[in-house]
């Protein structure tokens, strides 16, 4: 169930306070060099320099020299009242006024009973260092916003493969597409068509249709190689954006269905899976004298100019120039996806099968030794998965709509799982430029934005949200100016931007990352309650002193504050919607009514907490059937 986020604060501006509070808990005036830069970006030229120079009187006070003054002026239960308060705060922060002073003791005295401790002091204090390190950790959090972007596509296919080619020491690169009937097309960097070529146009007449299943960039060497139902892998130059048979591995076993590439230049891993759930992997230590060089290919036999390399002798035959390992069976069920992993020196294959769901291949140092295997076994098994290499660990996704993280070195149980998703998760892409960013895509176009630090879902952008068709998002590439782009039969482009370089317009505060839905403010307790698309906050209502907030959660919470008490009670009703909540009215005082996604209309007693009448928009009003 999708978290409701509301958002309660203070109306007046009390931001310079929480600063000042801040620099006074720190120890002999420390303070974080980064998290100090993005408060400044709020205050003005005069309020940095009032910071600055209650930061040098912090300077030459220790903390427990601060406790010292601060007991000192206690009574005998340990104690200070707001008096008592303000004064000992006023000898260290003289040029603080006794309106914001007042404030302050009214934040550290939570419960309200006109004293504050040392204790309740320190704990305020370490309540703004948290507050100050969730603000710091938030301004490099990557966010995307709506709407997405379409790149029509005219030819009715759907694309199987998106990727992005760069060459060394260029700047500049450009993107591919493959669709499932072989049309490769390439793109500049802001998706403007630069060539369009047909992958099978050298087919005899007569023959059957290619179907494209995978295909992967080999960006040192100017290379692609595409896999398709014809039990080969054909390699294309594709340098100066042109499209030309180099070589053709044959002799097959069985359909490819993924593969994968990677290269720092020097050495290069090419590896892939088929049907059978066979892995087969090629090393070149050095690929400029490696096998996918076209100039020393074996030349077995030639066909319109191009070379045709029979797998089964590279595997078979030993050479100077790559080492090959195939390791059979390695799943009962075809391979999902097979990636070569550098810094643990792996690859790694997944398949939608209980036993041996994702299987790691741990590829030797020396020739003479074999490959050793590590597998962990899943009951629906894994469609997908990438690897953190700051956290250390393998995300998963399967049938099953929870993601799951993995650490390599024990393959027993996973370390945390994340829900969220209402369906199959079928891609997953980490993101670690900046924070450990994980971003899932579901079989209903779902996508969600994960913290993988602190595991929490930072953005979830409905599929109903991107007009890119009714079927599934065939292939996803996160690429490097913080974009997502996702395929279909159309292209879809996600533009994302970090917290701190988000788009802010001068004189306003942003208090959400998506547009508001509903705000109410209160005369008696100067607060303004928001809620907004993301937090999945579609209504509140403030009736009866309380607030009433209802949204994609499906159901209603009650929000009240204490009688006598600063605090903030909670209750989710039971009886909920079986989909997604759109609106809510008022009705005396007394009665509420929601409506949701899929037509059903709810008339409720709020005493009760129960609904009392059933409706649906298209059909005769039914028997309310609750879920508890």
């Amino acid at each position: 169930m999708r978290n409701i986020n509301l958002v309660f604060f203070y109306y007046e501006n009390l931001y310079l306070q929480a600063s000042e509070i801040a620099q006074l808990a720190s120890p002999r005036g420390s303070r974080d060099k980064k998290t100090s830069d993005s408060l400044a970006v709020t205050s003005t030229v005069s309020q940095k320099n009032d910071a600055n120079n209650r930061t040098q009187k912090f300077n030459e006070m220790h903390l427990a020299d601060l406790q010292k003054v601060f007991e000192a002026e206690t009574d005998e239960h340990g104690a200070l009242d707001k008096e008592g308060f303000i004064r000992v705060m006023k000898k260290v922060l003289s040029s603080m006024s006794e309106e914001k002073l007042e404030v302050l003791f009214l934040k550290v005295d939570s419960n309200c009973n006109g004293y504050v401790t040392w204790q309740k002091y320190v704990d305020y204090m370490m309540r703004e260092f948290q507050g100050k390190e969730e603000m710091r950790k938030s301004q490099y959090r990557l966010r995307f916003h709506l709407p997405m972007t379409i790149i029509p596509m005219h030819h009715g296919s759907e694309i199987v493969k998106v990727a992005f080619l760069i060459q060394r020491f260029k700047t500049i690169g450009c993107f591919l597409t493959v669709t499932k009937d072989g049309i490769l097309q390439f793109w500049s960097e802001s998706f403007s068509m630069m060539n369009s070529f047909r992958l099978n146009q050298t087919q005899q007449f007569g023959r059957q249709q290619m179907w494209v299943v995978d295909m992967v960039c080999m960006h040192n060497m100017n290379l692609i190689a595409v896999a398709s139902t014809e039990l080969k892998i054909e390699f294309f130059d594709i340098s100066n954006q042109k499209c030309v048979r180099a070589f053709t591995f044959i002799d097959l076993d069985s359909c490819v269905m993924v593969m994968d590439y990677w290269s720092d230049n020097n050495k290069g891993v090419f590896c892939y899976g088929d049907t059978k759930g066979n892995v087969v992997i090629f090393i070149s230590d050095n690929v400029a004298s490696g096998l996918f060089n076209p100039h020393i290919l074996p030349r077995t036999s030639k066909w319109d100019h191009w070379t045709n390399v029979s797998l089964r002798k590279l595997l078979n035959e030993k050479s100077p120039l790559y080492r090959s390992f195939r390791v059979k069976n390695l799943h009962l069920n075809w391979c999902q996806q097979v990636k070569f992993i550098p810094q643990l020196n792996v690859v790694v294959s997944c398949s939608a099968i209980e036993r041996s769901s994702l299987v790691l291949i741990i590829l030797p140092t020396k020739d003479p030794e074999k490959p050793k295997l590590s597998s962990l076994n899943l009951r629906k098994g894994i469609l997908c998965f990438d690897y953190c290499p700051d956290r250390n660990f393998l995300a998963t996704g399967g049938y099953d709509p929870h993601i799951r993280l993995w650490n390599p070195l024990v393959s027993k149980r996973p370390v945390w799982l994340m829900k969220g998703h209402h369906t199959s998760v079928t891609h997953l892409l980490v993101n670690s430029k900046n924070t450990s960013i994980l971003i899932s895509i579901s079989r209903d176009k779902n996508i969600r934005v994960w913290d993988l630090q602190d595991y929490v879902c930072l953005q979830s952008f409905c599929g109903k949200l991107f007009p890119l068709g009714n079927c599934p998002i065939t292939s996803a590439y996160f690429h490097r100016d913080r974009t997502l782009i996702c395929s279909t039969y159309n292209i879809g482009i996600l533009r994302g931007y970090l917290e701190s370089q988000g788009p802010l317009k001068t004189g306003k505060m942003t208090t959400h990352s998506t547009a508001l839905s509903a705000v109410l403010y209160s005369k008696i307790f100067k607060q303004v309650v928001s809620g907004c698309l993301q937090g999945t906050i579609s209504g509140i209502v403030h009736m009866n002193k309380g607030y009433y907030a209802t949204g994609w959660s499906k159901r209603i919470t009650n929000f009240r504050l204490h009688r006598t008490k600063m605090a903030l009670s909670c209750c989710h009703w039971k009886t909920y919607h079986t989909e997604d909540v759109l609106c809510m009215a008022k009705y005396q005082n007394q009665f509420l009514g929601t409506s949701s996604y899929n037509g059903d209309i709810l008339f409720w007693n709020v005493s009760m907490l129960k609904p009392i009448l059933n409706f649906n928009a298209s059909k005769s009003p039914l028997p309310l059937q609750p879920k508890k």
